[in-house]
């Protein structure tokens, strides 16, 4: 077994040393835990590799606790670890936990996104939703790409990718959210973005995309369906839940989760059409999860496994 070593790191009351989502290639699961601490296991649950980069490269104590989990790219484990103190981009072997490249990112960057790869025309691109601005790298060795956006305080949500464009909210409140054509090269502010809508997007949740529409919320309930083509709101309904789990979706229907524990279920389309509203009693911070005609929700004791 493993256990948790050095000091407890600060955390917001939102939040715990287990935020980041395990990550499996069918193999291996790999976890990373708030305090830096990473475990490669087997299926059966046996220690693999394991490393600890709060005391191997810097400690993780960044305002209200590390967030971004870990992306499986190839052979590589790819690791955010944007924090006050010291900001870095890492690859590690899957295979053995050795350090493949690091990019060193400087001090005082925020995130609590977790990077996501785009299949740009001219390769594969690393994306970073950050507090700087967003930025893309080559996921094979580190190298810069292109970035874009102005500073954001603190940003949570994660990109999503469909067809070469990335949809992204940059976070913290009333954010904007815009679509990024891949492929760019340096700042690609003028040539790449492809619309910004300047308000309305979440603050934890990443966006929806769902047969051609965004589905994003905002910190008062507030969810807005904009057009993917163009970013053009097609309807904004109060649902009056607080959102912190992202939106997932499914055989034609929305699914948001909100903090209190009722699960809106919306039909999906260009109108707004709230189909049940079901109460499970308990907290919901983390997004649900759909696999095979099952909805999995995470409360805060509790496990559910919604099916037919």
């Amino acid at each position: 077994s493993t256990k948790a070593t050095g000091e407890f790191p600060p955390l917001h009351e939102k939040h715990n040393l287990a935020t980041p989502t395990p990550v499996t290639d069918g193999k291996r699961v790999y976890a990373w835990f708030g305090n830096g601490q990473i475990v490669a296991l087997d299926l059966e649950g046996r220690p693999v590799w394991t490393r600890h980069l709060g005391t191997e490269y810097s400690p993780f104590n960044t305002p209200w606790g590390h967030g971004s989990s870990p992306f499986l790219y190839k052979e590589l484990l790819i690791l955010l670890c944007d924090h006050a103190q010291k900001s870095y981009l890492l690859a590690l072997d899957k295979n053995t936990g050795k350090e493949r490249w690091k990019v060193d990112r400087g001090a005082g960057r925020i995130s609590h996104s977790t990077p996501i790869v785009v299949r740009g025309p001219g390769g594969d691109e690393l994306v970073v939703n950050s507090s700087q601005r967003i930025d893309a790298f080559n996921p094979e060795n580190g190298e810069l790409l292109w970035y874009t956006g102005s500073q954001r305080q603190t940003p949570v949500p994660s990109p999503v990718i469909h067809n070469g464009v990335i949809y992204l909210s940059r976070g913290y409140r009333n954010s904007d959210y815009l679509a990024i054509r891949a492929g760019g090269r340096g700042d690609v502010t003028a040539s790449h973005i492809l619309w910004r809508a300047p308000s309305g997007a979440s603050y934890v949740p990443s966006v929806l995309l769902y047969q051609g529409l965004l589905y994003v919320t905002n910190e008062v309930g507030i969810v807005t369906c904009a057009d993917a083509e163009d970013g053009k709101t097609v309807w904004r309904s109060r649902l009056g839940g607080i959102f912190f789990a992202s939106p997932v979706a499914g055989d034609g229907k929305v699914y948001m989760v909100s903090e209190t524990g009722e699960t809106f279920v919306l039909r999906a389309g260009r109108e707004a059409t709230v189909l049940a509203k079901n109460e499970l009693g308990e907290r919901f911070l983390a997004s649900p999860a759909i696999s095979k005609g099952n909805i999995f929700l995470r409360g805060d004791s509790t496990l559910f496994c919604i099916g037919d």
